[in-house]
């Protein structure tokens, strides 16, 4: 739930159809090192959400990248990230309508979750 409310507080957003961070994506990292202390043995997904406008493949690619860009700056900023892995998930999951902008706005998003480790 902390990693999803640092995410959600964030600053970081991307160019439009681009998985270029614009902005300062210093603070949420910073938010993000400290969660994520607690966090050290679990593994954690960072999953790339977009709108529907657009293909269903660009999205998806899009998702992606976007997703792999916070990995890298996480990275980057010095977060242990062994157990971290990127994911998009395109248009697949949105979390509101995609019939007008503030919907589409909601739906573009990036989210850091616990992975649940399967045994058997």
């Amino acid at each position: 739930d902390q990693l999803t409310a640092a995410m959600r507080e964030s600053e970081i957003g991307f160019e439009p159809n681009k998985s270029l961070i614009a902005g300062d994506p210093a603070p949420t990292l910073a938010r993000l090192a400290e969660t994520m202390k607690t966090c050290a043995d679990f593994r954690i997904e960072v999953g790339g959400h977009t709108d529907a406008q657009g293909s269903e493949a660009f999205n998806a690619e899009l998702s992606r990248r976007r997703a792999q860009a916070i990995l890298e700056a996480m990275t980057e900023s010095g977060i242990d990230t062994r157990f971290t892995t990127a994911r998009g998930y395109g248009e697949s999951q949105p979390k509101a309508s995609n019939l007008d902008e503030t919907g589409r706005a909601a739906n573009r998003r990036v989210e850091i979750r616990l992975v649940p480790v399967t045994v058997g």
